[in-house]
């Protein structure tokens, strides 16, 4: 278990050689346009920092994006390094390899204090594999590392769990992850009862162990989403033309059937188009040939209810398709219901991230945090494996 005061953070971090600087560039982004640029805007303090404090430093940046299989353009991280260079308002160098020759030589050749952004880690399967030869090769374009990648610090990619290891005394944390850490150890380690975490997304197969371990600490887990289709079909409830995963109904059915079961609830009704595009707001059965689209009003009202006594709020995943009017009505209503309400209230996820911007909602929160997966997690064990190689 990594004991929170004991991550090493940037003030005792030596400015010496090369810094790379592990962050969480997985911003959408939509025929090369950034959709939402919350995760780059959300690593300038410690680039920021790293500028001030070690002027001679290079800073090179490693990051992913998507979930490429190989090398794929649609997925380059090269609008990401043009809206990061607006940001900082300073050149920053695209290396279109992140290992080899050609970024060493580009490091080797910058400037002191230059900034150098490799292209997306996972266009190399062995990313993903936490092979040890990667980060490896990775480790010999620094000389110190920095994670700041709270989002995927719950992942054993080679970036995260591996690179560290290769510098037992030269990890430290950035100032995102530090801060994440820190916030969801005063909110989660003895959350405020009722503690209600509000749960979407289209797969319910990413998010099966979120919901079993929320079920463990939340008094009551509200399912919204395509997701909640799998488990709303496997309790018997007729879904008409809706996806629903099944190979999961009957996981969904033990799930719900279980003793932590009774704390679920589930939509009640739903906002629906047809084959034709026409929409229509429904209960069970779904009329044939329908597919959901979003929360009906009944359950808007049904959530706002076990919400108003709440004192932690979590929410993670949208619960329409909110980029399609008018599919975001429901998550908007319920963000505008949480803007009122006297409790402590964290989103996180890329997609929670995206839609809270999307529909204007960030004053509704207390925390945004930049995880979806690694604050579930790190909120359940109040620890993540990749800590420990940044701990004294």
């Amino acid at each position: 278990m990594t004991v929170l005061n004991e991550l090493k953070t940037l003030s005792k971090m030596p400015c010496e050689g090369t810094v790379l600087l592990r962050v969480d560039l997985n911003v959408p982004i939509k025929e090369g346009s950034i959709l939402d640029d919350s995760k780059i805007r959300a690593c300038l303090p410690t680039i920021e920092f790293l500028q001030a404090k070690c002027k001679d430093t290079k800073i090179v940046i490693l990051s992913h994006l998507g979930r490429p299989d190989g090398s794929d353009d649609k997925l380059s991280l090269k609008p990401v390094q043009e809206r990061l260079s607006e940001l900082l308002e300073r050149e920053v160098f695209f290396c279109k390899e992140s290992i080899g020759p050609e970024p060493k030589y580009l490091i080797h050749q910058a400037k002191p204090g230059s900034i150098i952004l490799l292209e997306n880690l996972r266009f190399y399967p062995e990313e993903k594999k936490g092979d040890y030869n990667f980060a490896k090769q990775l480790s010999e374009l620094g000389d110190v590392y920095i994670n700041d990648a709270f989002a995927v610090s719950h992942r054993n990619d080679a970036s995260i769990a591996v690179l560290p290891e290769l510098f037992p005394k030269l990890s430290f944390a950035g100032f995102l992850l530090d801060k994440e850490i820190l916030l969801l150890t005063r909110t989660f380690k003895k959350p405020e009862a009722p503690f209600v975490a509000i749960i979407g997304g289209s797969k319910l197969s990413s998010k099966l162990p979120l919901i079993e371990s929320l079920l463990e600490k939340a008094e009551t887990v509200i399912i919204g989403g395509l997701m909640a289709y799998t488990f709303l079909k496997a309790r018997g409830e007729e879904v008409a033309d809706t996806l629903v995963e099944e190979e999961f109904l009957d996981q969904a059915r033990k799930i719900y059937l279980s003793r932590d079961g009774k704390k679920i609830v589930l939509p009640v009704d739903q906002v629906c188009k047809n084959s034709l595009g026409e929409v229509s707001e429904v209960g069970f059965p779904m009329p044939e040939g329908t597919i959901a689209c979003d929360i009906g009003s009944n359950s808007v009202e049904l959530f706002k209810k076990i919400l108003s006594t709440s004192k932690t709020v979590l929410w993670n995943g949208p619960l329409g398709i909110f980029e399609e009017p008018p599919f975001g009505e429901g998550s908007r209503a319920l963000i505008q219901f949480l803007d009122g309400l006297k409790a402590t209230k964290i989103a996180g996820g890329g997609d929670t991230l995206h839609m809270v911007e999307t529909l204007a909602g960030k004053h509704a929160f207390s925390w945004l945090s930049t995880g979806g997966g690694a604050m579930v997690e790190f909120i359940t064990h109040m620890d993540l494996p990749s800590l420990r190689w940044l701990s004294e």
